[in-house]
């Protein structure tokens, strides 16, 4: 019986072990807007260019409650030649920006 309960706490900690590791990266980038835009179901994407070098030219959906004011800042960085600050998870199919800052 011993042996069995060792089984099972090992088969769950490699469970929880491999779980957490598998999650998807979500964090803070400063990034360069390269193209944004809509589609007709409403949604809206853009194309960003992480300085830190995560990712290169990768489009993102904004999450629904940003989306119309995200494209204003889209809009407002692309006018002003500005850098954004966003939290964005680029793992996500499709990769999602959860929130939106232009930074001078």
């Amino acid at each position: 019986m011993k042996r069995i309960g060792r089984i099972l706490v090992a088969a769950l900690f490699a469970t929880a072990v491999w779980t957490s590791s598998a999650k998807a990266v979500e964090g803070w980038f400063f990034v360069t807007l390269v193209m944004s835009g809509t589609q007709d179901a409403g949604d809206t994407y853009v194309n960003l260019t992480a300085d830190s070098g995560a990712f290169t030219d990768k489009w993102f959906k904004l999450a629904d409650p940003i989306k119309k004011e995200g494209l204003a800042i889209a809009l407002t960085s692309i006018a002003t030649d500005s850098r954004l600050f966003v939290r964005a998870d680029p793992d996500l199919a499709p990769p999602l920006v959860l929130k939106f800052f232009i930074v001078k």
